[in-house]
């Protein structure tokens, strides 16, 4: 949909502020259930489902609404069956691409799988510093994302990629510190922790949802949007399983498999630069641009 509603080259700025919006969308779902559960009645429980239905209503309604940007033309024939999809999977760039994706995808997936069961289970700390946790990466994507959209102008889409995947591996440093602090010192530690892993979501995830339909031809995009979509499918298909079964085996090997996992993203932003022209671009300008002030003309 967002293809379709904007121009190649503004994308970063509207996936930027879907992003806030969905986070702003978390914190007031949030405040809403809990209230429900503070009032405990049946009363309460139906109010908080007719209203996640009306907004469900609401979404269908603005996408009826909705209208494409592009100029009316033509559509392009879409070949139907296997050589469609074969024109897809032998896109090696695009394939690199959602591979690329896969490693973001599964650090984005640490925040809600691993970081409260680590705080709460092996760190042994009480619940509100998940829950503190969650509200700083809420918070700082609701209020952050447009304002980090506007100083990523002008910088590659590659180095951008790169800069969020290495903010994820010092996030998990810093995460993996807190096993060895006190009580006191581990929750400052984790609150820094996810300042650091919520920046490197704010830098990196515009830029790959804005390449996943950039990269792609507009007769076969949904297709190519679809694969990307998969991306998301397996890291959160695998990443609980294996989130699970790392930190069984301890602190250091949950975060030192997702520093991994996050340095070969590093490694694949910097071969897709080479193979994607797109990645090798940077993030176009975007904002209108204000016209200097011509002088008042002196009275006559």
């Amino acid at each position: 949909v967002i293809a379709e509603i904007s121009e190649a080259g503004e994308r970063e700025r509207w996936f930027g502020f879907l992003g806030a919006l969905r986070n702003a969308s978390f914190a007031i779902g949030g405040l809403v259930a809990a209230l429900a559960i503070t009032v405990g009645t049946t009363t309460a429980y139906t109010a908080v489902v007719l209203a996640n239905a009306g907004s469900y209503l609401l979404a269908y309604a603005l996408l009826l609404s909705a209208q494409s940007s592009s100029p009316a033309v033509e559509p392009t024939p879409i070949i139907d069956g296997p050589q469609g999809w074969g024109t897809v999977l032998r896109d090696g760039p695009y394939l690199l691409f959602v591979l690329t994706n896969v490693t973001f995808a599964t650090s984005a997936m640490a925040l809600n799988i691993a970081m409260p069961v680590y705080i709460t289970q092996s760190l042994d700390l009480p619940g509100w510093v998940a829950g503190a946790v969650f509200t700083i990466n809420t918070v700082m994507i609701g209020v952050g994302q447009g304002l980090v959209v506007n100083a990523m102008e002008g910088s590659v889409r590659s180095n951008i990629v790169t800069l969020g995947t290495l903010l994820f591996v010092a996030s998990y440093a810093v995460v993996l510190v807190a096993d060895w602090t006190q009580v006191g010192v581990g929750v400052a530690v984790l609150l820094v922790g996810a300042v650091i892993y919520t920046a490197g979501e704010l830098v990196a995830g515009p830029v790959l949802a804005a390449l996943s339909t950039d990269a792609a031809p507009v007769h076969l995009r949904g297709r190519y949007v679809s694969l990307y979509q998969t991306s998301w499918t397996v890291s959160s298909t695998v990443a609980p399983v294996a989130m699970t079964w790392l930190l069984q085996r301890g602190s250091a090997p949950l975060w030192g498999a997702l520093a991994a996992v996050a340095l070969l993203g590093v490694v694949l932003s910097n071969l897709l630069r080479r193979v994607m022209p797109l990645a090798a671009m940077t993030v176009p300008a975007t904002r209108p641009t204000q016209l200097p002030h011509e002088p008042a003309l002196p009275d006559r």
